[in-house]
């Protein structure tokens, strides 16, 4: 079930459809309080990336029913055209990732069951070089893709992910660029990113050179 927000007013607007927040929280409850196996899907975008913490705190006060916990999924909102970028729903990855970090620490202290979107949904592992147990996504490559629909910059060659990473989604790539793509040579040596880090300039100019 895609539960977008911690509150209807957010997720409703995110949805255009009022109500459904109110809906998809009853249906939840119906489905787990019948043994009905279910996962709260969580797609990051610029409307809710802040309330990653608050999110998972709403999962684990709503949706606890003894040991039975709902399990979240978090996955990155896919550009499927430039006007989606130019809309301003796709955050950066560097943006969303610290909120995401302290939304996946409090997932492992209250116990709740926690996964990324595979490959194509999710952050790039070297964008979260720090909590491996989120990188799901590391599997062998699709092979039915388009071939110009992900893009890498030069230094992913030198990356131990390399060969399982998809890279970044071409539209992303043009708007933000490719400079949060760092390749990862020791994956042990990379800091965790605190909130109150400056996020990087938005960059709108395209980056063609970087992506060809």
């Amino acid at each position: 079930c895609t539960l977008l927000a911690p509150n209807a007013a957010v997720s409703d607007s995110i949805t255009r459809t009022e109500g459904t927040f109110r809906k998809t929280v009853s249906g939840i409850i119906n489905l787990m309080t019948n043994s009905v196996r279910t996962v709260a899907h969580f797609v990051i975008m610029a409307d809710n990336y802040r309330l990653l913490p608050d999110f998972v705190r709403f999962v684990d006060s709503t949706f606890t029913f003894g040991d039975n916990r709902l399990p979240i999924s978090f996955s990155f909102v896919a550009p499927r055209d430039m006007k989606a970028m130019q809309d301003g729903i796709i955050p950066r990855f560097s943006e969303a990732v610290p909120y995401l970090n302290e939304a996946i620490g409090l997932c492992s202290s209250l116990g709740i069951p926690f996964c990324a979107g595979e490959g194509l949904k999710g952050i790039p592992r070297c964008a979260m070089p720090f909590y491996d147990k989120y990188m799901r996504q590391i599997q062998p490559p699709a092979t039915n893709l388009s071939g110009d629909a992900f893009v890498k910059n030069e230094g992913c060659r030198r990356c131990v992910c390399d060969s399982a990473c998809f890279g970044v989604r071409r539209h992303y790539a043009e708007y933000y660029g490719l400079d949060e793509l760092n390749p990862i040579t020791n994956p042990g040596s990379n800091s965790i990113p605190s909130r109150s880090d400056p996020a990087p300039k938005n960059k709108k100019a395209l980056r063609r050179e970087a992506v060809s």
